[in-house]
């Protein structure tokens, strides 16, 4: 399966959240309220009780609320507490969330007011792609799966090893793959971007606690307002301790039922910056498990057999190579040369001559380029 072209008819919703299908399939958490299950049946991507809050836990009503909670409001703590695996999900995110500085240091507004984007988080790994060209960059991919973190862009794949030989904190790789994980985490909070995913309780249906994600860890407290039919309506949190952090979250329903917010925004005052405002618009959410990537995603899921051949960057113990078909050389950051950009072989054949070359320079890109065949049909060996 090549995810560049996932439009399953039926899942695609525009200007609102997706209503997860009811299913009997799996072993995943359920949510019992009125008699009904919650209706998707998946393995936590994360979370659970052993998370770093574990110690600050009241007692917390998770697992069967009230019978009078609207199920707008159910499924928002569904969601929260018990997340399921995503397949796919969709963002037009607010252009202002994405900062850059003129010459001089001032900011740099973006020329458009919202920036599409796309991911998925699996138990195995996850995937953040730039569908197509906007100001701060190209149309790019980045992923993980359980193994090696990765990105591609027009022209290039680059590869790091999670652990084992040549796995190291300062490979380029791994700092990106690990920066776009927790901005896919910290999206998925559903406004609340400052709590760490595995830390959030609800010791009631309207009052929550947690703990940042960024160190030094600091505690949250926050208050979930509704509407007269019981709808979530606005969030409110803050630290309990430290610098000064206040956050507001404002939900929009485009529709009623079982469904999340199409839209969220953000707004946050902190002790050193003014007041920000960020919008995130849900275009399209499918929850479930990917039977390809049940070892997470890898480039070979996204890389037609007829793309053009690209460069191949490997990180090792903090220093890029770049791959030849002679071997691999040590890569000061300069452009690949020309006919790196315009061979006319297929993808398949010039995959398989860099596999080649770098079986024989390194046992650790052996490792990463033997692994990507799908089963399916033929794949980039990357």
């Amino acid at each position: 399966m090549n995810l560049r072209a996932n439009n399953d008819a039926g899942v695609l919703i525009q200007g609102q959240a997706y209503c997860p299908p009811r299913s009997t399939k799996g072993r995943g958490l359920r949510l019992l309220l009125s008699g009904l299950w919650w209706g998707v049946s998946l393995p936590l991507a994360f979370g659970g009780e052993d998370g770093p809050a574990a110690a600050h836990k009241p007692e917390v009503l998770t697992a069967s609320p009230s019978p009078s909670l609207a199920p707008e409001h159910v499924a928002f703590l569904e969601f929260l507490t018990n997340r399921p695996a995503i397949k796919e999900i969709v963002w037009e995110l607010s252009a202002n969330r994405f900062t850059r500085t003129k010459p001089d240091g001032t900011p740099d507004p973006l020329p458009v007011a919202f920036v599409p984007a796309r991911g998925a988080l699996q138990p195995g790994g996850f995937f953040w792609e730039y569908p197509t060209d906007q100001p701060l960059t190209k149309a790019a991919i980045y992923g993980e799966s359980v193994d090696m973190y990765w990105w591609v862009s027009t022209n290039t794949v680059a590869l790091a090893p999670r652990r084992g030989p040549g796995a190291h904190p300062q490979n380029g790789m791994q700092i990106l793959g690990q920066n776009y994980r927790a901005l896919l985490l910290k999206l998925l909070q559903l406004g609340i971007e400052d709590a760490a995913p595995d830390s959030m309780v609800w010791p009631t249906p309207v009052q929550f606690e947690a703990m940042t994600a960024r160190e030094p860890r600091v505690r949250l407290v926050g208050r979930l307002s509704l509407d007269t039919q019981g709808v979530p309506m606005q969030l409110e949190y803050r630290a309990a301790s430290g610098p000064l952090l206040e956050c507001r979250v404002d939900y929009r329903y485009e529709r009623r039922g079982r469904v999340l917010p199409g839209s969220v925004v953000h707004t946050r005052r902190t002790k050193d910056r003014p007041v920000e405002s960020y919008t995130n618009l849900i275009r399209r959410l499918e929850i479930g498990l990917l039977p390809e990537a049940a070892e997470g995603f890898r480039p070979s899921l996204f890389v037609d057999e007829q793309d053009r051949h690209r460069s191949l960057l490997i990180f090792s113990n903090a220093v890029r190579y770049r791959v030849t078909e002679l071997g691999m050389v040590r890569d000061e950051g300069v452009e690949p040369p020309a006919y790196a950009l315009v061979q006319t072989r297929t993808g398949w054949m010039s995959y398989s001559l860099w596999g080649l070359a770098t079986v024989s320079a390194t046992f650790l890109v052996w490792r990463l380029a033997g692994r990507g065949k799908s089963t399916s049909q033929p794949r980039n060996k990357t």
